[in-house]
């Protein structure tokens, strides 16, 4: 997959490290799964909940090589919210590219149908051109320019 370099947020702290071994786009899926929790525990156990959504976004593989370097860690991503804000405004720009309606985006990401309107507004007064889509994101067809 490829990424345009240009658009990338930079990612600071300890998702910079993540973002190493697991890729950009792993570490950004990281981060809007583990937001709200605003930390990601590592379990050297490899089970439980965290251990399931970890492989569930990145494979067993990714996911294994992760546990092995932070085994037992608890990650704490409070102040990153600018990246997981430039990952959901790319995801809803991405949706809405797809054609899916304003009301499925917007349940789709657990938003409100106001923040998906405002979004894909900016998106558009920034009159970006189809070379300039968002990133592809996980689990997201991507568009062919």
């Amino acid at each position: 997959m490829k990424e345009n370099k240009d658009r990338l947020v930079p990612l600071r702290g300890e998702m910079a490290r993540i973002g190493e071994i697991v890729g950009y786009t792993n570490a950004l899926a990281l981060l809007g799964a583990f937001h709200l929790q605003r930390k990601i525990v590592f379990s050297s156990r490899m089970r439980g909940k965290a251990w399931a959504i970890l492989c569930q976004i990145l494979g067993e593989e990714l996911a294994t090589k992760l546990c092995t370097e932070y085994g037992g860690e608890v990650v704490d991503i409070t102040g990153q919210a600018h990246i997981a804000k430039a990952y959901r405004n790319d995801t809803i720009q991405h949706l809405h590219a797809l054609g899916l309606p304003t009301k499925a985006i917007a349940k789709e990401l657990g938003v409100s149908e106001g923040l998906v309107c405002r979004t894909v507004a900016a998106h558009s007064r920034r009159n970006l051109h189809a070379n300039q889509l968002p990133l592809p994101l996980l689990g997201l067809p991507t568009i062919k320019t």
